[in-house]
């Protein structure tokens, strides 16, 4: 089974997982999965590394905890010949609880070998929104583009579990749980309420946003020889290059706008380009993040990934 060829081409993966996945939707299990397919087939839903490797292969005992599923903010941009990018909020919204549903329906799939603590709804490429948009990632219109996201993102999770509650009940609670009890202090809705105890969580994904089509990573600034978008988007070149302690700040600052959104703690490593980290950055980032309610900064510096799905 492991050396097996399963898919051709990657519409054939997406049909694959969105097939094995929305059967638990019984008589609208084709509407569903046509759904999911659409989704999936222009980016902007990708689904959980687990299931895109297993899912619909034959295997049953997939260990399906916290399932994710990652809306890829690049792909809600618009461009319209004849006026300026925009950002679809109403595309987006309708995608994230999508997303819910989508993982939910997962989860009931492999629910044998998966317990119900949490679904994990984050994005990635937010940086290449920013630059589709025109935007620098140091900018105050980056920081409302992050607060108006993390608000959109939270209200149609929060919603669409609502929905399921009422559909399918509250989902089966880890052994000892009685109530909400999402990382920090960021959830918003009593199990009694939602069917999941967690809808929203951010993560650093290196492999899947190469997977999309080399998306930017979480809510990272776009790297690599230089740290703004400018080569990559054709913008125009800034006079003065950011350094490493204005671009590790504002990702701070943009995580403190996000966070009061989300669910669990954005707590994964802040990205750096350069040979090493000077002491008094470190220090302002740990005072600004102190200041943002963030957990204490982690670093690591930029790399690429190779890709895989093991």
């Amino acid at each position: 089974m492991g050396d097996d060829l399963h898919d051709r081409t990657i519409d054939a993966t997406w049909r694959r997982v969105a097939s094995a996945v929305a059967g638990v939707e019984s008589d609208d299990a084709g509407k569903w999965e046509q759904r999911f397919v659409e989704a999936f087939q222009d980016w902007r839903i990708v689904p959980d590394a687990r299931l895109l490797k297993w899912a619909g292969t034959g295997v049953t005992d997939i260990r399906l905890d916290s399932p994710r599923a990652t809306l890829n903010l690049g792909a809600f941009v618009v461009r319209p010949q004849v006026s300026q990018p925009y950002f679809d909020y109403e595309s987006f919204s309708e995608m994230a609880a999508l997303a819910v549903r989508f993982l939910d329906d997962a989860w009931l799939t492999y629910e044998g070998k998966s317990s119900a603590t949490a679904i994990c709804v984050g994005v990635m490429g937010f940086a290449d929104a920013l630059a589709a948009l025109g935007c620098s990632y140091v900018s105050e219109r980056a920081c409302d583009f992050a607060s108006a996201l993390g608000k959109t993102l939270s209200a149609a999770c929060l919603e669409s579990s609502l929905r399921l509650m009422q559909e399918r009940g509250t989902c089966r609670l880890a052994p000892g749980t009685n109530q909400c009890k999402a990382a920090g202090d960021f959830c918003r809705a009593p199990c009694s309420v939602s069917r999941h105890p967690r809808t929203t969580a951010i993560h650093s994904q290196h492999l899947i946003g190469l997977f999309a089509n080399n998306a930017s990573d979480a809510l990272d600034p776009i790297t690599g020889s230089a740290w703004d978008m400018d080569s990559r988007w054709e913008l125009p070149m800034r006079a003065d290059p950011l350094d490493t302690r204005q671009m590790l700040l504002q990702q701070i600052r943009i995580r403190g706008l996000f966070q009061p959104w989300i669910d669990a703690p954005i707590d994964y490593p802040l990205v750096y380009s350069g040979d090493r980290l000077e002491p008094e950055a470190i220090s302002a980032c740990t005072r600004l993040a102190s200041q943002h309610h963030l957990p204490e900064p982690r670093f690591r510096k930029s790399e690429r990934a190779i890709l895989s799905l093991a």
